[in-house]
Order: C-alpha cells, then sequence, then structure tokens
C-alpha cells in the first residue's frame, strides 16, 4: 500500500481538485442550457453554483466527520423520536446524510450525468472520511478503497474541466480524444 497516495493531505488534494472540477463543469453546464431558463432557474443555478464554490473551498466543513457527525446524530435521533423508531440506527438510512446535503443543493447546477458523477464523488468521499476516521479497525481497512475510487473519479473529473476550458479551436479536438479514450 502507498502510504504517500492514501496520506491525509495528499487526498485532501485530490478532494479538492475533483470539486473544482465539478464547479467547472457545473458552470459550463449552467451556461450551456442559460437561455433556456427560467428567471427562477437561474437564480436557483446560480445560488447552486455559490453554494458548490463553497464546498470546493472548504471541503472539511461538508464532509469531515469532526464537522459533520454530530449534525448528522442530531437529525437521526429526532426523526427516530418523531416517527417512533424502535431502533435509532435505521434512522440514519433515512434522514439526509453530511454528503446528500451537499448533492441535493447542487441539483439546479448539475443535472443528468453530471449529477449523478458528483453523487458519487460526494458519497466516496465521505465514506473516505468516515471510514479512515472510525474507531472500528474493519471500517478502516476499507478506506483505502473509498481512497482509490476518490482518486480516480477525481482524475476523471479533472481531465473534463481541463477540456472544458479550452478553446473553442482545441476543445472538440480534446473532446474527441477523449470520448474515443473512453
Amino acid at each position: 500500500m502507498d502510504k504517500m497516495r492514501y496520506s491525509e493531505k495528499n487526498m485532501n488534494d485530490v478532494v479538492k481538485q475533483g470539486l473544482v472540477a465539478f464547479y467547472v463543469l457545473a458552470r459550463a453546464n449552467v451556461m450551456q442550457r442559460w437561455k433556456k431558463l427560467s428567471y427562477k432557474e437561474k437564480r436557483n443555478a446560480v445560488q447552486a453554483l455559490a453554494f458548490m464554490n463553497e464546498v470546493q473551498q472548504n471541503p472539511a466543513k461538508y464532509f469531515s466527520r469532526e464537522q459533520t457527525y454530530n449534525d448528522w446524530v442530531v437529525r437521526a435521533q429526532g426523526y427516530a423520536r418523531e416517527n417512533n423508531l424502535k431502533n435509532e440506527m435505521y434512522a440514519y438510512y433515512i434522514v439526509q446524510t453530511p454528503y446528500t446535503i451537499v448533492t441535493n443543493q447542487a441539483i439546479p447546477a448539475v443535472v443528468g450525468d453530471l449529477y449523478r458523477d458528483y453523487y458519487r464523488f460526494c458519497h466516496n468521499v465521505l465514506q473516505w472520511e468516515y471510514d479512515r476516521t472510525s474507531s472500528h479497525e474493519s471500517f478502516r481497512f476499507g478506506a483505502p478503497g473509498f481512497a482509490d475510487r476518490v482518486i480516480d473519479q477525481s482524475a476523471e473529473m479533472v481531465k473534463r474541466a481541463e477540456i472544458e476550458k479550452s478553446n473553442c479551436f482545441v476543445k472538440p479536438l480534446k473532446q474527441l480524444a477523449y470520448n474515443f479514450q473512453h
């Protein structure tokens, strides 16, 4: 196992790069749809982009166990209490997770396949974070698998964002090469 690959610093850099790439792609997606959007849809899309920008600038606020766990527990306990659940653990599968809060706020800016990719990325980031910081060794054992998924997804999104940022003459060629590879 490559300890440097899975180091917290490296993974935080990878997560940030992935989130920046998703922001670039979401912004381009919104700009492509801009003329067809109603005033309300435009406002919602701009708010979603602003939120995504905030997430990419401070991922720990939205994904770290330290900053998200207590709120998740409060949501789950409240739901269990309000619905008289005998086993509180079921509530954790019903209430919003930290990553679903992030992805749901981004919906107006990330549509279609981009939403699916963003959802998976955020899910894997949270799983990596929660597994690596778990008090149970069996969970910590799974963290490298999620780290690999985050690394792969981030690299893929960075490639797509680089294509998106290309000038109008080079972009079609890069897109063709990318499509040929995938």
